[in-house]
């Protein structure tokens, strides 16, 4: 039945709870925890009080994610129309699953619960925007009862048509007719309430124990539609301003710049013929040889021509010095002076 009249559906008040509150029940679930023979702490850099450990059965876990989850709902939808976003509750079946059952029975009504959703959106007849399951401990069947809580978006005119397809997958569906007037206060009650923290610490030791052991996997808030595509959206926009400056060009181009070593011009230019860069037609070191004796200025042509072919190919290397080939001029210059003419 549409709207709130059905006694069985699962309460939606819940009192916001003070940091002090938070703080308290953390103790508190923590000492359970420890009962149910886990470590319920990690340890806080810097040596400090250590932390919860990353589980939505503490307060202080489910409120900092629920409120992140709460800021980025109103900044996804700040200058958007929302008459027709309303709260959606979904009961799973009238069986609770056993002890040891509750992994397996989230990810079957999750399946079924995708395919429902994708049949409405395909169809345009509805559009979820945010989900989450959320769990409770039903004291007279002595089981967890999971249930679902979300923000989606459907015309008034037809939200009987939903009702009666989604009835055909869940034992219980509850849609309020009127829209959600504050989207992040619904979207914070809807994230942070994945289990009931201040009912947490008098649960049994059997049911903390089945929900620490709920693979990190199973995610238990579920973004999608225009809220979903925002937060992708913000998150590439978030990881190109963060990038490290020159990574892109670096990216780009397939390797880093030189140094200054692997430059050509780097190298000692005191040889006459010897430039840093491959000759061109008008440059001096294409030019005659200056007038010495005629084995000299073969020589030199020779070293220049070698030189210069080489210079082309690749980088000349670094530990050669002008020292090293003034040496070799000279010898060969003195070898010239001792040859006999024609």
């Amino acid at each position: 039945m549409t709207g709130d009249t059905r006694a069985d559906r699962p309460p939606l008040t819940r009192r916001r709870l003070s940091k002090d509150e938070r703080d308290t029940l953390d103790e508190k679930i923590g000492a359970r925890v420890r009962e149910a023979g886990f470590d319920p702490v990690r340890p806080r850099d810097g040596g400090a009080a250590p932390l919860p450990k990353n589980r939505w059965i503490f307060p202080s876990v489910a409120y900092s994610r629920g409120g992140k989850y709460a800021a980025q709902f109103k900044a996804a939808f700040n200058d958007v129309a929302t008459a027709n976003f309303r709260l959606v509750t979904l009961r799973f079946g009238d069986a609770k699953p056993a002890h040891g059952e509750l992994e397996a029975h989230i990810k079957k009504v999750s399946e079924a619960a995708n395919n429902v959703v994708r049949y409405l959106v395909r169809q345009k007849i509805a559009q979820p925007q945010l989900s989450a399951i959320h769990i409770r401990y039903d004291d007279v069947s002595g089981r967890l009862d999971p249930h679902l809580h979300g923000v989606w978006e459907i015309s008034p005119e037809l939200t009987s048509r939903v009702e009666d397809l989604l009835r055909k997958h869940f034992s219980g569906v509850w849609i309020d007719m009127e829209p959600v007037r504050k989207p992040s206060s619904v979207a914070f009650y809807v994230c942070t309430g994945v289990v009931d923290h201040p009912a947490v610490a008098h649960w049994p030791l059997a049911a903390i124990d089945e929900i620490w052991l709920l693979p990190g996997r199973l995610h238990f808030i579920r973004p999608a539609g225009a809220f979903a595509e925002w937060i992708r959206t913000h998150r590439a926009t978030v990881a190109v301003r963060n990038a490290p400056i020159g990574s892109a060009d670096a990216t780009r181009s397939g390797f880093a710049a030189p140094s200054v070593s692997e430059h050509v011009s780097g190298h000692s230019s005191s040889l006459a013929g010897v430039s840093g860069a491959p000759p061109t037609a008008n440059s001096k070191s294409a030019s005659a040889p200056s007038s010495t004796s005629s084995a000299s200025s073969a020589a030199q042509e020779d070293h220049r021509q070698g030189a210069e072919a080489a210079a082309t190919r690749t980088v000349l290397p670094a530990q050669t010095t002008a020292a090293g080939f003034n040496k070799i001029l000279a010898l060969l210059m003195q070898l010239a002076a001792t040859q006999k003419p024609d």
